[in-house]
């Protein structure tokens, strides 16, 4: 095997790499990643590099790269959008973005002025969100790590707490944009949102927001305020209308 290839076992993702692909060692560099021969990937999804970009490859589906145009307009339009308002954006505010995916919204809460960390469980994604973070030169904490665990270990404290977690199957036909199809596949399904929900108002000083499906429901709770739109909805829950939960 060439020496430029890892060989030991960690929890880290490892990029499959030709041993010609200069840029593709480059960006495993800057991300730290373990890189393995091309030839050795496994038969399910798995991280490469294409043309200088990460890139996601299966053996049987096509390549798939986040579109930097269309993240860059939702960064862009950061300030005006739903999710900075529903948060109550402003410059310093602390944001824990509890289930980050690939990093997209998180982004969208640091280029509105906010400090922002964001957990996500797959590191696969983690990787995605920390090269994303680079190349729009925004900066976020990203925790690769279970939200639950998190919450229950850390004392930190945040102005808000972002929960978006992963919507049920949607019961229409029509399919959603690729990149959440993938995300379908990949992500770890959301478990026992009530408990993370608790612990979410433990740790907020200002408020928890969830998002939903505009007609769904994830928690019992009376939201104190909503936004609304044509697909979703923004769920807002100050934090200090429930005294209870401050510690």
């Amino acid at each position: 095997m060439n020496g430029r290839f890892g060989t030991s076992n960690t929890e880290s993702p490892c990029i499959y790499l030709a041993t010609s692909d200069q840029q593709g060692f480059d960006l495993a560099d800057r991300l730290e990643l373990q890189v393995r021969e091309l030839s050795d990937a496994p038969k399910d999804w798995y991280l490469t590099c294409k043309n200088g970009k990460l890139t996601l490859d299966h053996p049987t589906e096509p390549s798939f790269q986040l579109s930097e145009q269309v993240i860059r307009s939702r960064i862009e339009d950061a300030f005006r959008s739903d999710l900075a308002q529903a948060c109550g954006y402003y410059p310093g505010k602390t944001v824990l973005d509890c289930y980050g995916g690939w990093g997209i919204d998180g982004l969208i809460l640091a280029a509105a002025g906010c400090n922002v960390s964001m957990t996500e469980i797959h590191p696969v994604l983690c990787v995605f969100a920390r090269d994303l973070a680079y190349q729009f030169n925004l900066k976020m904490n990203v925790i690769c790590d279970d939200v639950k665990q998190f919450l229950h270990a850390s004392d930190d404290r945040f102005d808000t707490i972002y929960l978006d977690p992963m919507f049920p199957t949607h019961p229409t036909t029509a399919k959603p944009q690729r990149r959440m199809q993938i995300l379908e596949q990949i992500a770890v399904p959301t478990q026992d949102l009530d408990t993370i929900f608790d612990l979410a108002l433990r740790r907020a000083n200002d408020r928890v927001v969830i998002k939903n499906r505009k007609n769904q429901r994830l928690l019992d709770q009376q939201a104190d305020w909503k936004i609304k739109r044509r697909s979703v909805r923004f769920d807002v829950y100050l934090a200090l209308n429930r005294p209870g939960f401050q510690e």
